[in-house]
């Protein structure tokens, strides 16, 4: 057998699978219904944009998928779930989970803010090398739109060797 538990799924009896799919169906709603899970999938949600989106100082709304941004979001939760109901189900496994859950997720965000802080970085170190080895003619001549050809250049050197 090099795939054991690719017989075992197929041995189970129908009523076994059956209540495995029940007691599946009963931790997702669990899940889906826990007081927390609107900021479980609010941090998500946020780690998804941080991932996709490019990041433009200055850019109005650009710090939506922010670190900071997600602890406003965590206050005005808090407020608006106490009001409403506790913070915390009957099933202490469950309330750790979800804690955990957006725990992790808040380190994964945190962690994507430094990976944009040196991707940022490295790209301002690497232009500014880049101008500083460029020739200043060559940079204006960029901007006017009009560099010589390479042909025209050889012939210029060239011209410049008789």
């Amino acid at each position: 057998h090099q795939y054991p538990h690719a017989a075992h799924a197929n041995a189970m009896p129908p009523a076994m699978g059956a209540s495995v799919n029940d007691a599946l169906k009963r931790d997702k709603d669990a899940i889906y219904g826990h007081p927390l899970f609107p900021l479980l999938a609010l941090i998500f949600e946020k780690c998804e944009l941080a991932t996709c989106t490019p990041r433009e100082p200055g850019v109005a709304g650009g710090d939506v998928c922010s670190s900071e941004s997600f602890n406003e979001d965590i206050a005005v939760f808090a407020k608006q779930i106490r009001a409403e109901k506790p913070l915390f189900s009957s099933n202490p496994e469950l309330d750790n989970l979800m804690i955990q859950a957006i725990q992790v997720l808040r380190f994964h965000l945190l962690e994507l803010e430094k990976v944009h802080e040196l991707c940022d970085n490295f790209c301002h170190r690497y232009i500014s090398c880049l101008k500083g080895k460029m020739p200043i003619d060559l940079v204006i001549d960029d901007r006017e739109g009009g560099s010589k050809s390479d042909s025209e250049d050889i012939t210029r050197s060239a011209n410049l060797t008789d």
